[in-house]
């Protein structure tokens, strides 16, 4: 097992550089109607690394942990989704996944799997902002208590790694969500349980 997770550091390396191009060429092209397709190029170089990076985590990130093959899914995929469309009392269900740990899900299926979307055939990898502490270098209180909700009435699984997301370099931390994944795995991963 190994936290080294090269392909992932090159993508997040790469969204990181197409996120200054687009952001600089859409700075210059205000006002200047020639610089608006050069913008546009930057924003699609942007997307293209994005996509790059949910890849990568599927081909070389989840496999490591989880094993086998994943996927990335269409957005709006998701299993929390799934007890809201059943009409099951899933809209409670659905606010258990706001707050500290879920922002800018992306959904991952294990490759073979049939069916609707569930925590066993699926993973949610999330890109939140404040998850840790950059004055003490440590998981915050909400981040903790937003993983003990999880862990309590889904029986989910929450590991955070501070250096792995690409969504914006250095202010927001990968977060792990799935089932059955042991506590005391995350650190041969580089990462931190939270459940």
């Amino acid at each position: 097992m190994s936290d080294d997770f090269p392909k992932i550091r090159a993508a997040i390396e790469f969204a990181h550089v197409a996120r200054l191009a687009a952001e600089s060429a859409q700075a210059a092209s205000r006002g200047n109607w020639r610089l608006r397709a050069q913008a546009a190029s930057a924003r699609d170089v942007h997307q293209a690394a994005a996509v790059a990076l949910r890849a990568a985590y599927a081909r070389e990130l989840l496999p490591s942990i989880l094993g086998g093959a994943w996927h990335v899914c269409r957005p709006g995929q998701s299993p929390v989704w799934a007890g809201y469309a059943r009409g099951d009392g899933g809209a409670e269900s659905v606010r258990d996944f706001t707050g500290a740990l879920v922002d800018h899900p992306h959904t991952f299926r294990r490759v073979g799997s049939r069916g609707r979307l569930t925590w066993e055939n699926s993973v949610v990898l999330a890109e939140p902002y404040n998850v840790w502490s950059r004055d003490r270098g440590a998981v915050t209180d909400e981040a903790r208590a937003h993983a003990a909700r999880l862990h309590a009435r889904h029986g989910l699984s929450v590991w955070t790694r501070a250096d792995l997301s690409g969504w914006f370099m250095g202010w927001t931390a990968l977060v792990l969500i799935a089932r059955g994944i042991a506590p005391n795995r995350a650190p041969a991963f580089g990462f931190t349980a939270l459940s």
